[in-house]
């Protein structure tokens, strides 16, 4: 099931965003209402919040008036909330993608009293609409992260209008949240709404159309000891994107294949074709031979790019080596704000071989 993520500022318009996306056919998870149901049935949760915050739990009932005052009374109250509910709304999420036709019906956001139409028992998508969707790690369950911005003067004036708030208030509801730009430098997809609602509903279902139709392609995710015979090709691909020959990956491949290493190579397949790939070594030739395994090769064809394939095989490299122990992942890059959408943190600079100039290395924890 391919899986869309939704999120953004306050005011940019994720509403239209979402409606759009039901119409077309998608079960979006409002993951506000999955936090607030989990905070009347999930004992445990509440359980573990009492732990963090004495008193603020009466009876199996959240006070979430005292909750809030002790979480903003403390510098860090906020981080130790999120580090407890996050992971629980994750596990839920995750939980209603696995049986989503049997979960739908009391998890979809409800665009009032009526709908545009019935929802379907098996949608065609998933959407996760979550404020909190990169910090939460919510996006490493998506193939697709959509952040729907819109410039500050046009949010004021939507917040005004819609809420019936002053002016200052809400300039002080937009400054308290992170701002446009953050989001859109996390997003596969960045959808600018400083216009009429129809016409970025009608952007939002061209732009969705477009992609979901790409994600009806199937594609499947593999690690290559899944498929061997797939060496050599996967070898050439590798050599045809990134020019480092043939036989040096072969190299690589082998003693994975051969079971000497859990240092793996992963594809993203159309039918047999290798649409996308990376792979993990000791070292992607740079000086910081001490921060290892290295993820290398990261790649996705042109035409298959904005889909979240990228995402999707470090996310599955990283969980392949976590679940055999290797664990914290290291990888080298001149890019900027890609890998940060996918929970890698910039670590330090390192000394490529051969190189004149600092390179920029990435730690996933």
């Amino acid at each position: 099931m391919f899986v869309i993520g939704i999120t953004g500022p306050t005011g940019a318009g994720k509403t239209t965003a979402l409606r759009v996306l039901e119409e077309m056919g998608g079960a979006v998870f409002d993951c506000d209402a999955i936090y607030h149901e989990l905070l009347r049935t999930d004992g445990a949760l509440l359980g573990r919040i009492e732990a963090a915050f004495p008193g603020v739990v009466q009876n199996y009932v959240l006070d979430r008036k005292a909750l809030g005052t002790r979480v903003f009374a403390d510098p860090k109250g906020l981080d130790r909330l999120t580090g407890i509910t996050w992971p629980a709304v994750r596990r839920k999420v995750r939980q209603l993608l696995e049986n989503t036709g049997e979960e739908r019906a009391h998890t979809v956001r409800p665009y009032g009293a009526v709908r545009a139409r019935p929802p379907s028992p098996v949608p065609s998508f998933c959407v996760i609409d979550a404020i909190g969707l990169f910090e939460s790690g919510l996006s490493d369950l998506c193939d697709l992260t959509a952040a729907v911005v819109a410039d500050e003067e046009v949010r004021v004036r939507r917040l005004m209008a819609r809420d019936g708030i002053t002016e200052d208030y809400a300039r002080a509801r937009i400054a308290a949240q992170k701002p446009a730009q953050w989001f859109a430098a996390r997003a596969d997809l960045v959808l600018e709404n400083n216009g009429s609602e129809a016409e970025f509903a009608a952007k939002c279902r061209a732009e969705f159309e477009k992609r979901t139709a790409v994600s009806m392609r199937e594609f499947n995710y593999i690690a290559l000891r899944e498929r061997p015979e797939l060496k050599q090709a996967a070898a050439e691909w590798f050599h045809s994107k990134w020019g480092v020959p043939t036989e040096a990956y072969l190299e690589c491949m082998e003693p994975y294949l051969a079971g000497q290493t859990e240092l793996g190579w992963y594809l993203c397949l159309e039918a047999d074709r290798i649409v996308g790939g990376l792979g993990v070594i000791e070292n992607d030739f740079h000086d910081r031979k001490d921060l290892s395994p290295n993820v290398c090769a990261v790649y996705t064809e042109e035409d298959c790019r904005g889909r979240g394939i990228a995402g999707r095989l470090l996310h599955m490299a990283v969980e392949d080596l976590r679940s055999k122990g290797i664990s914290p992942v290291y990888l080298v890059t001149d890019h900027t704000g890609f890998y940060e959408r996918y929970g890698w943190e910039f670590f330090c600079h390192a000394q490529g071989d051969g190189e004149d100039h600092l390179t920029r290395l990435y730690i996933h924890r």
